[in-house]
């Protein structure tokens, strides 16, 4: 059917007449395949018919079996892009046309079972909606670590350890101060004070001079 919000004329009034027999003689016939020869004849091919472009193999079923049901998309279930064979085409979902695919989540959608023999199914299918995928529940309390979320969570315990083991004669200036404090050491933690401010007193100076 034609696109409401296109120009374009609907398959079967723009290819009559000449824009017809142009069209099948594009076509090479054989006892499997229909093969288009036209334009873009390594992948799906594309026919011209009165200034607009249409798919070829769209156009072949629709010229010889009738409109595409609205909603749906025409699978090849020889796998040639390039046929134009109707009886090779079948209306689909896009979703079905995708998962009948040979990419990643087409082969992944097929799995009914992780890696390690567990089935994807039932109470050991574990769905992880924020990144959608499926995971097997079994391997995933075997292994801890790839919860979700767990990698932020590493990244962050090193980049602590990280900072903490780096000297930081402030920080441990600070530390002492927190300890005398708790132990209600008071001269002692005033003395810490006066001296942590010395301490800042005497870098800022040479971190003004840095800057400037």
């Amino acid at each position: 059917m034609a696109d409401p919000k296109s120009n374009k004329a609907p398959i079967r009034v723009a290819f009559v007449g000449n824009y017809l027999e142009r069209f099948w003689a594009r076509v090479e016939k054989t006892d499997t395949c229909w093969q288009w020869c036209g334009t873009d004849a390594h992948t799906y091919g594309t026919a011209v018919a009165s200034g607009h472009s249409y798919r070829a193999h769209r156009v072949a079923y629709e010229l010889t079996i009738g409109p595409i049901p609205d909603g749906l998309t025409l699978d090849h279930l020889c796998r040639n892009r390039g046929c134009v064979n109707p009886a090779h085409l079948e209306p689909v979902t896009n979703r079905e046309n995708i998962l009948r695919g040979e990419c990643p989540h087409a082969h992944n959608a097929r799995k009914t079972h992780c890696r390690h023999g567990h089935p994807l199914s039932g109470s050991n299918l574990l769905y992880e909606p924020h990144e959608n995928r499926r995971r097997c529940r079994t391997c995933a309390r075997a292994k801890p670590s790839a919860q979700p979320g767990s990698r932020h969570r590493r990244r962050l315990a090193a980049r602590a350890k990280r900072a903490a083991a780096a000297p930081n004669p402030e920080r441990e200036s600070k530390r002492q101060l927190f300890d005398l404090l708790k132990a209600a050491n008071w001269l002692e933690a005033i003395a810490a004070v006066h001296a942590l401010l010395e301490k800042q007193a005497i870098a800022a100076p040479g971190e003004q001079a840095d800057k400037s």
